[in-house]
């Protein structure tokens, strides 16, 4: 049963829960930073964009958000293989 295609998996439901909010938060502390030059906002709005990049990864992403790396057996994959 691999490969269950659903239109909106966990992960883009959550990255599309977090990344609406974030938008409507961002545009105007955008302008009260840059326009009115206010130091706490410039923070606020780096570590929101931060937040926007993540999240916008998990909308586009979906399910291939989560997958590790390679495989860790020793045959061609990465990491340590049989050590």
């Amino acid at each position: 049963m691999a490969g269950k295609r659903r239109i909106l998996d966990r992960n883009r439901l959550i990255g599309l829960l977090i990344t609406v909010p974030v938008m409507g938060f961002e545009i105007p502390l955008a302008a009260l930073a840059f326009r009115d030059h206010v130091i706490w906002a410039y923070g606020l709005f780096e570590l929101l964009l931060c937040v926007l990049l993540f999240s916008t990864a998990m909308l586009i992403m979906g399910d291939h958000f989560e997958e590790s790396g390679g495989d860790t057996k020793g045959d061609g994959g990465v990491g340590l293989g049989g050590l």
